[in-house]
């Protein structure tokens, strides 16, 4: 199927991830949506086994009728719908989240950067200044080294190595938790240069609003578009009112997936992140300076490297 008929089964009430990677798995490379639709109960129940009756029929009744925003939409306002079989889909995600990857990755600008050599920069919300400060400057110093630069769009460390990626002249990739038509450009970073330097990611209907499960969902995709992931600040893996860590959560997924993760030292901090020390009992690699991080940076593999500038300078953590 192309671009236009896969965003338009992604609408299909009920069918979900799981569903469209059984759709993915047992449909033919040659197959449309019509061809789907012609299926009668018995053929697709052979096809699909895993799939209801339910989404049989809401499959017929979804092919031809109109899906908001169109497809036409999308591409002219310069979204590229990038789904599972299309040549530019990340084969990492898929290979590391399996039948959980996203079946839509909705992207503008530079897409290039979905499967560059990436690193995840993650932290809190509410970090200090010193804290933003060491997350920017980890950011220019994984750019400075030719690593794409991937975080969420929220204010604190996410924007704080975006813009160190920036200063760096490097690049970066934003990955949201909300549709791609509500994206709008931070106050921080109104000289930043997406158009040549950055990538925007949505997982979600491009216009689904910011809901905080979301964020779960998304911590997913920034590892497994990742070859290693920094974890700046984490708080503890759930508060005192039982609330989970999504610093923490991603950190913990890049540890499930096999994915090197490194951990700021906790003697960095005057308060030291209970969430940092738990993540390196875990297995993540303590961070104790810069010296620290450029050695680990340059043991991650280079096979898909671009030729970039080394560091010239190193600024201090403390």
């Amino acid at each position: 199927m192309n671009g236009r008929e896969w965003y338009e089964l992604a609408q299909v009430r009920g069918l979900g991830v799981k569903g469209l990677h059984e759709v993915y798995g047992g449909l033919p490379d040659s197959a449309t949506l019509d061809d789907l639709a012609r299926l009668d109960w018995i053929e697709f129940g052979r096809a699909f086994p895993r799939l209801r009756r339910t989404v049989f029929d809401a499959i017929h009744d979804a092919v031809g009728s109109e899906v908001e925003p169109s497809y036409e939409t999308l591409r002219d306002g310069g979204t590229e719908i990038i789904h599972l079989g299309h040549p530019e889909y990340p084969a990492r995600v898929l290979q590391r989240l399996g039948n959980s990857a996203p079946p839509m990755l909705y992207c503008r600008d530079k897409l290039h950067l979905l499967n560059g050599r990436s690193v995840a920069v993650v932290g809190s919300r509410q970090a200090s200044p010193k804290t933003l400060d060491n997350a920017r400057k980890i950011g220019a110093i994984l750019a400075e080294g030719g690593w794409n630069v991937v975080s969420g769009y929220a204010k604190g460390v996410d924007t704080a190595a975006h813009m160190g990626a920036f200063d760096a002249e490097g690049t970066t990739t934003v990955v949201l938790t909300y549709g791609i038509n509500h994206v709008r450009r931070k106050s921080e970073m109104t000289e930043a240069d997406f158009h040549t330097s950055g990538l925007v990611v949505s997982q979600f209907h491009p216009n689904e609003r910011w809901i905080a499960r979301n964020a779960m969902t998304r911590n997913k995709l920034v590892c497994g578009l990742s070859e290693a992931v920094v974890v700046i600040e984490a708080g503890p893996e759930r508060d005192s009112q039982g609330r989970m860590s999504g610093t923490f959560d991603t950190g913990a997924s890049a540890l499930r997936l096999g994915i090197p993760l490194l951990v700021l030292s906790p003697s960095l901090f005057a308060e030291p992140p209970l969430g940092n020390q738990a993540l390196i009992v875990r297995g993540g690699v303590e961070i104790r300076s810069i010296a620290d991080l450029i050695h680990q940076r340059d043991c991650l593999p280079r096979e898909s490297a671009d030729p970039q500038t080394v560091p010239t300078r190193q600024p201090s953590l403390l």
